[in-house]
């Protein structure tokens, strides 16, 4: 061993004899072992052939001498006597990493069992900060408490540490790692340096590294990783096997071994604990960018502490939009020319697209109530909870009536026939593979809930048909969403006379309808909204006006929809849309759109605006079906957001969005793009 070739005696008296390193400081001489024991792999490498490097070469090599002089600023004499002194004992010891990965058995073995860990957290300061106490500053706290820990690492694993929060003994705030708490232990408030909160608290005993939820984090954003997927990959990644930790869990000093709550230092990592530091990670970066710190609830229910956070939060992307909305960039941006009688005429041309997807949480399935059912279970909020008895025909005022097929219908034989075919349908294979393709994007997270009626739930539309003799057909549409008719479509409308009565019947849990996105062409997000019943034009058209009033927000002169020319004909009302064009993507005009439609061709045919198409004329200058790719990925989160609450569901989208943007954004600069923010005044009209 290196230690028992080379002593410090062996050390110190061939540096004494050396006057000029009578000065030579610990970091100095620490990061001179570091950086050898690093590289002498290297070293060894470009020995002759001939030289046995086994034992380390007299002379250090001239190019490592000069790196290792530049960062211990020692001159090229004091680099050639340390190494003399120490070349044997670099040669042997280990290298910093593989230090680094052996100092937890060696806590383990000697530290556990006398309460001593290698993960130790700790308040940023020993002085209390509030302003109005009279504790004087030159006295430090020492009234602390001590808490046992599980704490989740990148590189250890799951280890046993400590936690210690110090008390004010004046004013009685308590100081814990992430964040102090004041107001009678009513709030706590987060502390404003990001860069403390290596480690994030998400339950009283457990703690998550930070890097691991910016892992997290952006596994989520790119591949719609849930919160139950990167909890599993953990435990199978990173975590110590069993026996090892339960060894462990027993010999040390720092937890109790409390058999009436297995989870309260439970070494297993689970999904809540997963989304709590996500949150708190999210809200952290969110009131960074104010400059504002995070304050919640310290008491209460664990899942509930940061609504009115995320609430706040998402108000503030409403009133003020995304930190995109001012993009500019010569992707979604051209300086068009024209070629008049009067001379060359240069205008600016600034895209946006837009298009829905059909993601969504469950709402009240009472008409036009937005507010989220009570729980998992129930399908209507705690206003409308008393209609859960009223049969689930549309407009059917009646009670249900159950038998032995039915339970959710009342006493009329078709309604009951119609709820017997419906739920046949969901139990049919067809159906069953219908939704299997549609899910497999994102694993679900997992529920302690268990939906009856979860297997009704379609993204299909459903309808049925009652003749004279009381017959029930059932019709269903796989495809409700689809925009425009194509050409070869040729419906002959029948008489109204002779149409039969359509029924819906809602046993599912009722969604909200869709997500609707307003996006640049080089691919940044301005907004997204919520759609509760239906894509309709006129809300479309409110949203993408609503946006682009926002202060500072610009206008676009050209705005790309699937229905532009449905959009066009009631913008035509409104004099705000008067210098903005209008047109359907190209894709869609050309698949879906009839060319006898001739308000269409005539006031929506992208071919008929030259800004849009490329200099030659060949092509498109902008990609007009970036709202579609965008909605991919945004539909990517199907899974993970059907079972969130609205709150937490907007919260997550658009954190998500603005993560994207923030990747798109450094895409644009590789690219040469030069992505910045307009500098023209707020809009006035």
């Amino acid at each position: 061993m290196a230690s028992e070739s080379t002593s410090f005696t062996d050390v110190y008296t061939r540096i004494s004899r050396y006057p000029p390193l009578a000065e030579l400081t610990m970091d100095q001489f620490m990061t001179f072992i570091k950086i050898c024991c690093e590289t002498r792999n290297d070293v060894a490498n470009i020995q002759r052939a001939s030289t046995n490097t086994s034992t380390a070469p007299q002379n250090i090599p001239y190019l490592y001498l000069k790196m290792v002089s530049d960062a211990t600023h020692l001159d090229e004499a004091q680099i050639h006597v340390l190494w003399r002194a120490l070349n044997d004992y670099i040669w042997a010891a280990p290298s910093a990493r593989e230090s680094y990965l052996t100092l937890p058995s060696l806590f383990e073995t000697h530290g556990a069992h006398r309460g001593i860990p290698l993960y130790s957290l700790h308040p940023p300061s020993r002085h209390c900060t509030n302003d109005n106490c009279d504790k004087s500053s030159t006295f430090e706290l020492r009234q602390d408490t001590v808490l046992g820990a599980v704490i989740f690492t990148m590189s250890h694993g799951v280890q046993i540490g400590k936690a210690t929060y110090l008390t004010c003994d004046r004013c009685g705030y308590q100081y814990h790692y992430n964040y102090y708490v004041h107001d009678d232990c009513l709030t706590r408030t987060y502390y404003s340096n990001y860069n403390v909160h290596n480690y994030i608290q998400v339950g009283t005993h457990h703690f998550i590294e930070r890097t691991l939820v910016e892992l997290w984090t952006n596994s989520m954003m790119v591949s719609a990783t849930s919160a139950t997927s990167s909890a599993k990959t953990y435990e199978l990644t990173f975590a110590r096997n069993g026996p090892d930790f339960s060894d462990l869990y027993h010999t040390s000093s720092l937890l109790v071994d409390d058999d009436s709550d297995a989870d309260t230092f439970s070494p297993h990592l689970n999904q809540e604990q997963v989304w709590a530091a996500w949150t708190v990670l999210a809200l952290l970066r969110d009131r960074m960018s104010i400059d504002l710190p995070l304050s919640v609830p310290h008491k209460g229910d664990n899942r509930a502490r940061f609504d009115d956070a995320m609430k706040e939060r998402n108000e503030r992307i409403v009133l003020c939009g995304q930190p995109e909305l001012l993009h500019t960039c010569s992707g979604c941006m051209r300086v068009f020319e024209e070629h008049t009688p009067e001379g060359i005429k240069r205008w600016k041309c600034q895209v946006a697209v837009s298009d829905g997807v059909t993601i969504g949480y469950f709402v009240c399935k009472h008409h036009r109530c937005t507010d989220p059912p009570e729980t998992k279970l129930h399908h209507y909020c705690e206003l409308h909870s008393d209609l859960a008895n009223i049969c689930a025909v549309e407009d059917c005022p009646d009670a249900i009536v159950p038998t032995s097929q039915t339970k959710s219908t009342c006493e009329k034989e078709h309604h009951r026939e119609m709820e017997i075919q419906s739920r046949d349908r969901g139990k049919s294979i067809f159906e069953l593979k219908n939704r299997l393709a549609r899910v497999k994007t994102a694993q679900r997270e997992e529920s302690d809930d268990n939906d009856n009626d979860e297997s009704l739930y379609t993204e299909a539309l459903e309808y049925f048909e009652v003749d004279e003799a009381g017959n029930v057909t059932q019709h269903v549409d796989h495809n409700p969403v689809n925009v425009g008719v194509p050409d070869t479509t040729d419906a002959k409308e029948a008489c109204p006379s002779k149409r039969l009565k359509r029924f819906k019947i809602l046993l599912a849990r009722r969604r909200s309808c869709c997500e609707v996105t307003i996006v640049r062409p080089c691919g940044i997000i301005l907004a997204r909204g919520t759609f509760n019943r239906a894509e309709a034009v006129s809300n479309v058209l409110k949203m993408v006006k609503d946006v682009f009033s926002i202060p500072g927000a610009q206008k676009p002169e050209h705005w790309i929809y699937d229905t532009a020319c449905e959009a066009k004909k009631q913008a035509m009302k409104d004099p705000w849309w008067d210098q903005v064009g209008m047109s359907v993507d190209v894709f869609h005009f050309r698949n879906k759109h009839k060319t006898t439609d001739e308000f269409c061709q005539r006031f929506c045919n992208p071919a008929d605006f030259p800004e849009l198409q490329s200099g030659d004329g060949s092509g498109w200058w902008f990609n007009t079906s970036i709202a579609e790719q965008v909605n991919v990925w945004l539909g990517s989160f199907h899974a993970i957001v059907r079972e969130m609450r609205p709150t937490r569901y907007n919260f997550f989208l658009d954190e998500m969005v603005r993560l994207r943007n923030v990747d798109v954004l450094a895409s644009l600069e590789r690219k040469g793009l030069c992505p910045t923010y307009s500098p023209c005044p707020p809009a006035t009209d």
